[in-house]
Parts: structure tokens; sequence; C-alpha cells
């Protein structure tokens, strides 16, 4: 049978990859993001344990009318340490290189498979190594 090319499965192909293209950037940001605003966290129980223990008991005890203040006195004390780890965004290009060596490494693998099983790097390395294991016989 003859197959036609329709224009619905280029669109197609081309809204999922937008598609997967802005989910990857997303994730990566939502993760980078987390983990900026852990380092503030940690760094106020490990070092600043005593800001964390008063707010706690601000809200624990309901002194609803200090949450506010309480909230402001944590993110004051935090922002300066949220800011200094801003450079955590560093890792941003390096994911996006990672995962493209893992996309070329995936495409390369799928074009070797079907009547190709072996690629001609690793036909002459064997070669080469048959070679020089008959000239030790």
């Amino acid at each position: 049978m003859y197959k036609q090319s329709k224009a619905y499965k280029g669109f197609e192909a081309w809204i999922h990859q937008l598609q997967m293209s802005f989910k990857m950037h997303l994730y990566t940001f939502i993760i980078i993001l987390v983990l900026q605003m852990i380092i503030p966290a940690l760094y106020l129980v490990i070092f600043r344990f005593d800001i964390i223990k008063l707010i706690g008991e601000v809200f624990i005890g309901f002194h609803v009318h200090l949450w506010l203040k309480a909230l402001s006195l944590l993110f004051k004390k935090g922002f300066l340490i949220f800011i200094l780890a801003t450079p955590i965004w560093l890792l941003y290009p390096v994911l996006l290189a990672r995962f493209k060596a893992k996309s070329r490494e995936i495409i390369k693998d799928r074009h070797l498979r079907g009547s190709k099983l072996i690629s001609d790097d690793e036909l002459r390395k064997i070669v080469i190594n048959d070679i020089q294991i008959g000239r030790r016989l």
C-alpha cells in the first residue's frame, strides 16, 4: 500500500515536542527553585534554630496576632541566604546539557536497532582486538 504523508502527523510531532520541551523546562525550573528555597531553610535550622523555635512557639501557641511578625522575621533572616543561594541556577544549563547528551545517546541506540546490530566503531575495535590476539598465538 502506498502511504501518503499527512500534515497532521507533522503537526502532532511538533506539538508533542513543544509540550515535552515546556515540561522539561518547567520541571527543571521548579526543582532548582525548591533547592534554592531549601538552602535558607537548612541554614536557619542548623545555625539559627532559636528563630525556628520562636516561630514554632508562635504558631503552635496560636498567637494569631504575632503570626505576621513571625513570618516577617523568618523572611528577613532567610532572604539574604536565599539571595546568596542564587548561584544554584548555574545548574540549569548543566542539567540541559546532560539532558541533551542523554538524548544523543538514546538516538544513537535507536539508529543501531534493526538490521544493524553493531556500530562501525565497535566492529572496528573487535576486529583489531581479534587481529592482535591472532598475532600473539
